[in-house]
């Protein structure tokens, strides 16, 4: 249980961290702000929280990134995974695609806001489990 909450901790620090932009944060810096950065700490607060979830449920699990995989071994171990946490599995572009420099496919701020969205569903759901 306790490394499980380590892992819950993990996510709800990138989380915040992904939060942090805010729409004053946007006027002030309009174009700087690469909506990438806060996206890829949004794919690492779903990843961690699953992996949080699987621990508690003493699944073992690969190094990866990819949420899709994360979902299908928290199912194969019967897990109920809701179908709003089943949309977390486009999140796993966001694990290497954002982390550099791509002119040609940048991340709006709508699909930031719904990132984020995604994000917190998989975070207090998890939470809401593991009971931390």
């Amino acid at each position: 249980m306790n490394e499980a909450k380590s892992w819950i901790d993990r996510a709800k620090s990138n989380l915040v961290f992904a939060k942090k932009i805010s729409k004053e944060d946007l006027v002030t810096f309009g174009g700087d702000i690469f909506f990438e950065d806060p996206c890829y700490e949004l794919q690492q607060a779903v990843e961690k929280s699953l992996k949080a979830l699987l621990l508690y449920n003493e699944v073992e699990f690969p190094r990866t990134h990819d949420i899709d995989q994360l979902i299908k071994l928290l199912k194969l171990n019967s897990v109920e995974v809701p179908d709003k946490i089943l949309e977390a599995s486009i999140m796993t572009q966001y694990a290497v695609r954002t982390r550099y420099p791509d002119d040609s496919r940048r991340i709006t701020q709508e699909e930031y806001c719904e990132a984020l969205n995604i994000a917190e569903n998989v975070y207090e759901w998890v939470k809401s489990i593991i009971n931390v």
